[in-house]
This record gives C-alpha cells, sequence and structure tokens, in this order.
C-alpha cells in the first residue's frame, strides 16, 4: 500500500528497501492523495452551490459552463447567445471563461506539462498560447479550486504550469 508521497511511500522505514518495486506515481497516487481528492470534490460541489453560472436556475436560462464543457466540444448552437469562451488543442489544453463575468476554467487533458510562458507546439503546430492575447496571458487570477497544491493562491496566467491532469478554476482579480 502506498500511504503517501514520502520516502519509501510511507510504506517502509527510510533506512529499509521495499522489498516490492513503488509505482512510479506513487507520489501521486497513494491514500494521503485520495483524500485530498475528496476534499477537492467537496471543494468543487461548494463552488457549484455557491456560484450563479454553476445554479439551476440560471442552467435552466442559459446553457451552463459544465453542460458546455461535458456535453459539447463543439462550437456553441447558433441560436445561443454566447456566453463562453472556450478553446481546446491537440496537446489537451481546455480553456474556458465567461464572457461577462470574471470566472476561467484552465484544464491540461493532455500527457505532457503544459505551460503559457513559452510558446510550446501542439502536433498541429499551434502554439498554446494561441487563445490568450498577451495582455490576457499577463492577467492575475484567484485560484478558487485547484487539482495540484502547486496552485492555491495568485497567478499570472503566463506564470502557470499544468501537469497533465491538472485543472483549475480561477477567478480573475480586479
Amino acid at each position: 500500500m502506498q500511504w503517501s508521497s514520502g520516502k519509501q511511500a510511507n510504506f517502509t522505514s527510510e533506512e529499509s528497501t521495499p522489498w516490492l518495486p513503488l509505482h512510479r506515481n506513487f507520489v501521486t497516487r497513494n491514500v494521503a492523495s485520495a483524500v485530498d481528492q475528496l476534499q477537492l470534490f467537496r471543494k468543487l460541489t461548494e463552488l457549484k452551490k455557491s456560484e450563479d453560472i454553476f445554479s439551476e436556475e440560471y442552467s435552466n436560462s442559459r446553457t451552463s459552463l459544465m453542460h458546455t464543457l461535458a456535453v459539447r466540444f463543439s462550437v456553441p448552437f447558433e441560436d445561443e447567445p454566447l456566453e463562453y469562451e472556450w478553446y481546446y488543442n491537440k496537446c489537451g489544453l481546455l480553456a474556458a471563461r465567461t464572457v461577462l463575468g470574471d470566472i476561467l476554467l484552465i484544464a491540461n487533458f493532455g500527457t505532457d506539462t503544459l505551460g503559457f510562458k513559452d510558446k510550446l507546439q501542439c502536433q498541429d503546430g499551434e502554439s498554446n498560447v494561441h487563445f490568450f492575447t498577451t495582455d490576457y496571458l499577463q492577467k492575475q487570477i484567484d485560484i478558487v479550486l485547484s487539482t495540484n497544491k502547486l496552485h492555491e493562491n495568485r497567478e499570472i496566467i503566463q506564470d502557470l504550469v499544468l501537469e497533465a491532469g491538472d485543472a483549475i478554476i480561477g477567478r480573475f482579480f480586479i
């Protein structure tokens, strides 16, 4: 059992050598991180209850952000007003924001670490920062929810580095 991200996954003492090999992802896949994931889902539930854009009333009158991201990875229907701007590339980068609000979601569904400072190219030759203008990259966001403990406070978008599987929900700092 991999208990934590500590030395030897806290399976045996630091001086001992485990007789079974450790999984290469023991730092992120362990009992302690499962508890962290439960806390993350609790925070996500609290966020969903507290934000108008996630509420059922808002969703009944407009297409919700969660519905747009989960069900339709495509251009919004032509007869619906554009309420979200979103971008997805072949590297697995997904970015979405409310047009009239201040909520931003950035997720890395790819297998590689993605940053915004450098102009890394995807398989299709498109840069990770294609969606973001220079002014946009320099904006600060207050991290509301993050799957990675490294992103907990306020960050400038261009300084973000998302590991594979990381996602953040932030609010633009004014």
